[in-house]
């Protein structure tokens, strides 16, 4: 064997090793999430339960009847959806949809500062 083929052996050996390594830490962060999902599915079980509970409760009292609640849900579910599509620029901290966003390293950020940053680079 020649000096060059131990050299492509090591370098081989190096890879498979950092490629070893690579493959425990995405097993390690894999773990951790499943796990970070579980709980939340555990939060979300509770919060439902104890939602039920009160609804239940406030229309057994005769406090709030069916329809009305219906209604303020619906109205809550879509505020709640609405904003989930906005974020704060990273930049000016202007609420903007997300979809007027350009994403960087710092985060997202607005189309007006990302232009602005662009120019400023140039």
């Amino acid at each position: 064997m020649t000096f060059r083929d131990h050299l492509q052996d090591a370098a081989l050996d190096n890879l498979a090793q950092e490629q070893r390594v690579a493959d425990g830490l995405t097993t390690d962060v894999l773990g951790s999430m499943a796990q970070q999902i579980a709980a939340l599915r555990q939060e979300v079980a509770r919060q439902n339960a104890a939602l039920s509970t009160l609804t239940q409760l406030l229309m057994e009292k005769g406090v709030v009847n069916s329809a009305e609640l219906k209604s303020r849900f619906d109205q809550a579910m879509a505020s709640a959806q609405a904003q989930a599509n906005v974020t704060a620029c990273t930049r000016c901290r202007k609420q903007v949809d997300k979809r007027q966003t350009q994403i960087t390293s710092s985060g997202a950020m607005c189309v007006a500062c990302y232009q602005a940053m662009q120019a400023d680079d140039e």
